[in-house]
């Protein structure tokens, strides 16, 4: 997806309960309408993804887009709120095509003085299909544990 720009560009869909995971597992591939430009609209906008679940952690409903008049603290940047039978997480952030997670919990280095210039586009493989943005501190994590898996098959291959 090529770069906005004019404004801030987030992913943009929703997922109501159980069906076609598109906008949860993979907002690239969402059709059509899977990103908007969200400064055309006004002043101080954030991405977000609001992800909500039952008491028995059942998926209810998941959207991601953009809001206006965003005030950004470490108190804002993930939050959750109950009521009822249901828990509803917020995650908000600020550069373009951020809100790529799933929603459960803070995105990585957010709060930190998080750039772009960290991530690293299609590399696959979190607890979803499809592509993700990892950091080059998750890749070489992901990397070391390959080649440890790697080397103990190897081990018990020639063991035999």
């Amino acid at each position: 997806i090529a770069a906005i720009a004019s404004g801030l560009e987030c992913y943009t869909c929703v997922t109501m309960g159980q069906g076609d995971n598109t906008c949860l597992e993979r907002p690239d591939d969402v059709p059509l309408t899977g990103t908007t430009d969200c400064k055309k609209e006004g002043k101080n906008f954030c991405c977000t993804i609001i992800r909500t679940e039952n008491k028995h952690s059942k998926l209810t409903q998941f959207s991601r887009g953009c809001m206006p008049d965003c005030k950004l603290t470490d108190d804002t940047l993930f939050s959750n709120s109950t009521s009822n039978d249901f828990i509803t997480f917020t995650t908000k952030c600020t550069t373009p095509l951020c809100n790529v997670q799933d929603g459960s919990k803070p995105l990585p280095e957010q709060g930190k003085d998080r750039t772009d210039t960290h991530m690293i586009k299609g590399i696959p493989g979190n607890h979803h299909s499809g592509s993700t943005t990892r950091t080059p501190q998750g890749l070489c994590m992901w990397l070391s544990a390959a080649a440890m898996c790697h080397y103990f098959v190897s081990l018990a291959v020639y063991a035999n």
